[in-house]
């Protein structure tokens, strides 16, 4: 009996950790410039940037001749928010929270996009917003920000180029 317990609290163990092997993935912090290197998982962050924003717009642009789309998430103010973020390759989605955020408008309008499926918003009571972004391919990423006004940048492009 003490065996079969063993075996299946073992069991219960391991599916716990392996539900999400953050530990697994390569963690990045943001630059503020373009790096010109292009990640296709793991998570990315910004520092502890203790800052309140608004992001007031998300605009995009697709490059015919390079074939990648820039969007580009703007701020009110000069810098950008904490930026908490995970890369889902298996998903083809990305995760982005912006901390001490609120929305202002009319944000989630946005038009269609060339690698772009969806884009759903979730506001929190804490003042935060998380973004889920939904992609109709396996894409690579180059993500840095900008300031003056604070400006989050995601360069994608296909995986097949």
């Amino acid at each position: 009996m003490g065996k079969i317990i063993l075996t299946f609290s073992l069991f219960l163990m391991m599916n716990t950790a392996l539900a999400q092997n953050l530990m697994g993935e390569r963690i990045r912090k943001l630059q503020g410039r373009k790096t010109g290197i292009f990640i296709d998982k793991g998570i990315f962050h910004n520092g502890s940037i203790k800052s309140s924003s608004s992001l007031s717009s998300l605009r995009h642009f697709y490059d015919k001749s390079s074939k990648s789309e820039r969007i580009v998430f703007d701020f009110s103010t000069k810098q950008i928010p904490k930026v908490y973020g995970l890369i889902s390759r298996k998903e083809k989605k990305i995760y982005i929270d912006f901390f001490a955020t609120e929305l202002k408008g009319n944000v989630g309008t946005f038009g269609s996009s060339h690698f772009v499926d969806s884009i759903n918003f979730y506001p929190w009571n804490d003042g935060s917003v998380s973004i889920e972004m939904t992609f109709k391919e396996n894409i690579s990423y180059d993500l840095f920000y900008l300031d003056t006004p604070g400006r989050l940048v995601l360069d994608v492009k296909g995986l097949s180029i």
